[in-house]
């Protein structure tokens, strides 16, 4: 015959007995960046394919110094949890500045956190407009090609070409070349501005070397 008083026991200490959410738990992580401490979840940087940095180990007079190893800032980290741990409900992404969406993509990049990536970059695209230089410089830091060809096209249809400032942040030889392109669109009926473009930096357009050669002018 079963011990009844046991039974009374187990069910008792049973109602104290809780299981963890297999969604909703998130272990909180310590980090310092500069002269800043974060406690955030790691449930992202967990995930992180490139940080290689032991997370569970951490205390608020301990904590994880992600400078020590990774070029990353303050204001840099900061950007990146802004995105993956919004505190405004609703959700209100267009408020991240395109500065902010920069260092986001660095820290994407830098620690292969590729689902983030994606989402910034379709974010960053319509912050675009209008500008063909950050189009340009942007595109050849994160390998994006669209982003590049309709930099270099807006710089060739504009009224003017680039000037002396813009002309040095996108490089000698990709300035020669817009400016290439302008005398031909100038001298000719028909111009297919795209195409031409396309042309021009074909060698620069190659989808696994866009990045790494333009890095290096």
């Amino acid at each position: 015959m079963p011990d009844s008083g046991f039974a009374t026991t187990q069910a008792s200490f049973s109602k104290y007995i809780s299981a963890r959410d297999d969604v909703y738990f998130l272990e909180p992580v310590f980090i310092k960046v500069e002269d800043t401490i974060f406690l955030v979840p790691k449930y992202h940087l967990a995930r992180a394919k490139r940080l290689n940095i032991d997370l569970d180990e951490s205390s608020e007079d301990t904590p994880i110094n992600l400078a020590e190893k990774h070029d990353v800032t303050e204001s840099d980290f900061r950007a990146l949890m802004k995105l993956v741990h919004p505190l405004d409900i609703p959700v209100r992404y267009e408020l991240i500045s395109l500065i902010e969406w920069e260092a986001i993509l660095k820290l994407c990049d830098m620690w292969g956190l590729d689902d983030i990536r994606a989402f910034a970059i379709d974010s960053v695209t319509p912050l675009l407009n209008n500008k063909p230089v950050s189009k340009i410089m942007l595109g050849r830091e994160y390998g994006q090609k669209e982003w590049f060809k309709e930099g270099c096209i807006d710089l060739v249809q504009r009224n003017t070409g680039p000037d002396v400032h813009e002309g040095n942040l996108l490089s000698m030889e990709i300035t020669i070349r817009i400016y290439q392109l302008r005398e031909l669109a100038g001298g000719r009926g028909a111009f297919d501005a795209r195409r031409a473009v396309e042309n021009k930096f074909q060698d620069m357009l190659q989808a696994d070397t866009l990045a790494r050669r333009l890095r290096t002018m």
